[in-house]
């Protein structure tokens, strides 16, 4: 640990002596010459990025009125110390931002769930307990989940059926961050990074404050109910706060067969029954069998100190689920014949340390430090039916701990010439996996220890002159990943690669008919190490239905995957019109993921590499038809298209997302709110139909609507909420999951949530 951390002091002296540099030239230059960023600066006027704010952007939201509605997470607008610390200062020109009313419309019970509906951003559907968020194609470790600047510390980013521990009701916003902001967080995020905002650790002010927000809820979908509540005390620079919060559904109902009809063409699941022989295996028609789930959260938090000065936060928190895996074919009519019941457990602590110095340190004006620890636990536990009624075994288990440390520097701010940060991350994992070889009766099993350690060092400055802003990025990472199993030598690799982005925006106001527009184009060079698990896995995938094997296994260690990226974004304003447009391009030189094999024992994916292409847009137009101070009526429009390419096969990359085209009618007024919205996903042909292949994806549109009613004598402290989810009852499968051809996506329902806050 003492010699990464002195690697880390001498890594940053550079950085630090050409900030200080930098800022004294252009400080200089300033002073010398008159610079129109001198003068103040009017409200709302097109600079950097700022007078359309993609990533802050809210639908629909009462800015200037004094009552809110009310959710568990979101109460009122964030303070500038908030925003300082989820890193929005640094969000590229495509980054988004989904709160207010809008998050609170979106609202599901998992992340990938409530994100599916913004642009660029699909879910990976496992089950109705496991969805994950997809950004342009990519999944995996090329999109980090985090929970308050930290990872989520579960298994979530190690495998795509394993759930992210967070709660969504607790929310209060949740960022995507693309481009050279991303690697503030990691090399592994070329996707990009969704980090999820709470306040799990309390603000702290001036003020005494008594707050309390409850939500209850009940869903027809598998006659699903919610319950949530959360209570912050706040006693002048001492508050502390407390949560909890329950799930429970059933098995879900789907409009048809789970099944496809092509699936069992082609797979024809069968089962061997002695004295009988081979027979079909029922296709479930109406309902999803073992897809019901539960889930509990709790936590308690402290935060002392002033937001202006110095502050310090501390949380402790416990998530636990239970969910089903629905059955999967394995392709032998003679295998065990079952379903399978995962149970996780997470408890985790974090601490946030903030400090303004009255006088800048050098170049900085802003020293902050999170820490995290996690215990993670999981179970795969197999139950026999049918034919083997009454069976039931430990597939896998695994065990992991996790610490996490960043330590951030901060120099400039938004009004500067120069404005930035530097810092370091420390991320070190044990996984311990105790797995299932051979089933029962001769139960066969296999421990392994797998270990990841690293540290990332990482810059990101913004350079203003007049309507430019050049922004670079920066992060050098090193990490050692290790194997030990009994009886083996301990297998270690250590690495290092080093990722680069630069972003050139051009802003203006009155540019020919537009009101403001903005222009950024970026590029990256980007070097992603494979984790210890795309090396090593070894191990049953329940909900892939497939036995997991890491590349490094076949005696050849996979490479870094290196990529080069270019990223075009234009947006702007029109009256009452607001619109944005982003293409992009990525060629990596070996891409690694999971490719479907058959070996005579099982369904196999195993992590290979090849060179891959990623090209692709995401557009949204936005038509304010009403704009009044007590109510609002919005239309949206957006669009994404995703494609990919094997070079070596000139196949698709399997499980890029479909093509879609949608649209939405939110209306906001003091007691009332109401959305319309409407998805269409295309259909994907172009796949190869043979077994353990791809199989097409056929067409769907997805239309969900509701409204909220707050009563007129107490409008910010009592909501009526109804949604209703899938009005067309259409048989959705999403194309980027394993599992799209045998698990649908719930078919029509309707939730009612009633929230009050005191």
């Amino acid at each position: 640990m003492l010699r990464i951390f002195k690697r880390f002091l001498l890594l940053s002296l550079p950085y630090c002596s050409l900030v200080a540099a930098e800022e004294e030239s252009i400080l200089e230059i300033l002073e010398s010459e008159s610079s129109p960023q001198s003068a103040p600066i009017p409200a709302g006027t097109l600079l950097n990025g700022s007078y359309i704010l993609p990533e802050v952007q809210v639908i629909g939201e009462y800015i200037e009125q004094e009552e809110q509605p009310i959710t568990i997470g979101v109460a009122g607008e964030l303070s500038s110390t908030e925003i300082e610390e989820s890193l929005l200062r640094f969000a590229g020109a495509s980054s988004s931002t989904l709160e207010g009313i809008e998050l609170e419309q979106n609202l599901r019970a998992t992340l990938g769930e409530t994100l599916a509906s913004q642009p660029g951003v699909s879910a990976s559907a496992y089950s109705p307990a496991v969805s994950r968020p997809i950004i342009r194609g990519f999944e995996g470790n090329r999109v980090l989940t985090l929970l308050d600047g930290l990872n989520t510390f579960d298994l979530s980013q190690n495998s795509p059926d394993h759930g992210i521990l967070i709660e969504p009701l607790f929310a209060k916003a949740i960022d995507i961050h693309r481009g050279p902001s991303s690697l503030l967080y990691g090399n592994t995020a070329i996707g990009g990074v969704v980090n999820t905002r709470t306040r799990f650790i309390p603000d702290v002010g001036d003020e005494d404050l008594l707050d309390f927000r409850g939500l209850i809820g009940f869903e027809s979908q598998g006659n699903a109910w919610q319950e949530a509540n959360a209570i912050t005390v706040q006693k002048g620079q001492i508050a502390i706060t407390a949560s909890q919060s329950q799930r429970q559904s059933n098995d879900i109902s789907i409009p048809g067969t789970a099944r496809t009809a092509l699936y069992d063409e082609v797979f024809q699941p069968r089962l061997l029954i002695p004295g009988q022989g081979e027979v079909p295996i029922p296709n479930p028609t109406g309902t999803l069998p073992n897809s019901a789930f539960e889930s509990e959260t709790a936590s308690v938090g402290i935060r002392i100190g002033s937001e202006d000065h110095l502050s310090f936060g501390l949380t402790y928190g416990r998530f636990s689920t239970d969910y089903g895996i629905p059955f999967f074919f394995s392709g032998d009519s003679t295998d065990f014949f079952g379903t399978t019941d995962i149970s996780a457990d997470l408890s985790r602590a974090d601490a946030h340390l903030s400090y303004v110095p009255p006088s800048n340190l050098g170049p900085f004006n802003r020293i902050q430090f999170r820490f995290g620890v996690g215990d993670y636990q999981q179970q795969e536990i197999f139950v026999g039916e049918g034919r083997d009624e009454g069976i039931s075994f430990l597939e896998t288990a695994f065990d992991r701990q996790t610490t996490e440390a960043r330590f951030e520097l901060y120099n400039g701010s938004s009004e500067s010439a120069l404005e930035g940060i530097i810092g370091a991350q420390y991320l070190a994992d044990r996984l311990i996996s105790d797995r299932l070889l051979i089933p029962p009766p001769q139960n066969v099993r296999l421990d392994s220890t797998l270990r990841n350690e690293g540290l990332g060092i990482f810059i990101n400055q913004k350079l203003r002159f007049g309507n430019w802003t050049l922004e670079a990025g920066s992060r050098t990472e090193t990490t050692t990943t290790s194997l030990e199993e009994p009886g083996n030598p301990a297998f270690i690799v250590e690495d290092t690669a080093t990722s680069n982005a630069l972003s050139l925006t051009y802003d203006q106001e009155d540019f020919y008919f537009l009101d403001k527009v903005q222009f950024s184009l970026s590029g990256s060079l980007t070097s992603r190490l494979p984790t210890s698990t795309e090396r090593n896995a070894l191990w049953e995938n329940a909900a892939l239905g497939r036995f997991i094997i890491g590349g490094d296994l076949d005696g050849v260690p996979l490479n870094a995957e290196e990529s080069q990226g270019i990223e075009f974004v234009i947006s702007g304003q029109q009256g009452a019109s607001e619109f944005s447009a982003t293409t992009y391009y990525y060629d990596f030189s070996n891409y690694i993921f999971l490719e479907d094999q058959f070996l005579s024992f099982s369904p196999t994916a195993v992590f290979v590499e090849a060179p891959a292409l990623f090209w692709g847009f995401e557009a949204e137009w936005i038509q304010h038809l009403i704009q009044e101070k007590d109510r609002t009526l919005d239309l949206k429009i957006i669009a994404d298209l995703a494609r990919s390419e094997n070079q070596d096969t000139d196949q698709p990359i399997p499980r890029t997302p479909a093509a879609r085209l949608g649209g939405s009618l939110r209306y906001q007024s003091p007691h009332w709110d109401f959305f319309l919205e409407a998805n269409h996903y295309f259909a994907v042909t172009e796949d190869d139909i043979t077994p353990f292949q791809e199989l097409p994806t056929e067409a769907y549109t997805l239309i969900n609507a509701g409204f909220s009613y707050r009563p007129r004598n107490d409008p910010g402290n009592l909501q009526l909420s109804i949604r209703f989810n899938n009005l067309l009852d259409a048989d959705a499968r999403s194309h980027t999951s394993f599992r799209k051809d045998t698990s649908p996506q719930p078919g029509f329902g309707t939730s009612i949530d009633l929230r009050y806050q005191f």
